[in-house]
């Protein structure tokens, strides 16, 4: 019964036991009804004697599942990797809320309901006395470990000594990220033609944020095969191939852009974001390509 209530219910629960109900189901067809009667009384001795067994793990798991976690975590702040939108380094505030003192520490992080691999410790102490607070700067080990800027995640710590896994809050270091409409200019613009292209606000979830004033950059570039490349559009009448270009949102929580170029031999690529929580960029769309020819 428990393989129906889990919060990832997989079909292959239920594929690799089919075979052991088939199997025990055709045994029992060929016991008879004396069998039966005489094994029913086996039966509820080895119940009463199942049900003696597992009651102290059911005081065990009561204890386990009540007793708080020990280590409480606030996070400090964040540094990101910018455009590529993920978190490499954080600072934590760590505090023991126990009697215990917390040897060795391993940190994770969880963004998709499964841990990541360990950070790596680069401040903060390897014990951690009872009732007692510590600033720890954590670094990712790789890319996957890295939670998006944007993106809900949970902060955890396991330790061995004593055992026990403690877990924060849900935490966004950022309110929302850009997205930039149309999400394809699927035709071929003449010379200096225009296109406007607006910048929506989002949750973390994807719903639209509603709010004004908030300073958003609209960028160019041309991906050459040869790399980056200058391009010479012009973003809400600004020189050609200035970029970025900012603008506020209105209460709709929505900028816009009206961009137009000479003709061009590759096309120019447009990416907006967030400019203005921090004092840096967070928050980047997925790029809008345009070609003037």
């Amino acid at each position: 019964l428990a393989l129906w209530f889990p919060a990832r219910s997989l079909a292959e629960y239920f594929t690799v036991l089919a075979p052991l109900w088939i199997v025990a189901y055709v045994s029992e067809l060929g016991v008879s009804r004396e069998r039966i009667a005489l094994e029913s009384k086996g039966k509820r001795r080895r119940l009463l004697g199942s049900v003696l067994l597992v009651l102290p793990l059911l005081g065990v798991g009561y204890y386990a599942l009540t007793r708080p976690a020990p280590l409480r975590m606030q996070l400090m702040s964040t540094e990101s990797n910018g455009e590529f939108g993920g978190i490499w380094r954080m600072k934590l505030l760590v505090t023991n809320v126990s009697s215990t003192e917390v040897h060795q520490p391993e940190f994770s992080t969880d963004a998709s309901g499964h841990a990541s691999s360990y950070w790596i410790r680069t401040r903060g102490p390897k014990s951690l006395p009872a009732h007692s607070s510590a600033v720890f700067t954590l670094e990712s080990p790789n890319v996957g470990s890295m939670p998006g800027i944007v993106e809900p995640f949970q902060i955890q710590v396991v330790s061995a000594s004593p055992a026990s896994v403690s877990e924060s809050t849900s935490v966004t270091p950022e309110p929302f990220a850009t997205y930039l409409s149309p999400s394809s200019v699927d035709q071929v613009l003449a010379p200096n033609a225009g296109v406007w292209l607006s910048v929506q606000l989002r949750s973390p979830y994807g719903a639209r944020v509603k709010r004004g004033g908030v300073r958003v950059a609209l960028g160019q570039v041309i991906y050459a095969q040869q790399g980056l490349e200058l391009s010479d559009a012009r973003i809400n009448g600004a020189p050609f191939g200035q970029t970025p270009v900012f603008a506020l949102t209105n209460a709709n929580g929505v900028a816009r852009f009206h961009v137009q170029a000479p003709a061009q031999s590759a096309p120019i690529y447009f990416q907006s974001w967030v400019d203005e929580h921090h004092g840096y960029p967070f928050g980047y769309s997925e790029t809008v390509s345009i070609l003037w020819r």
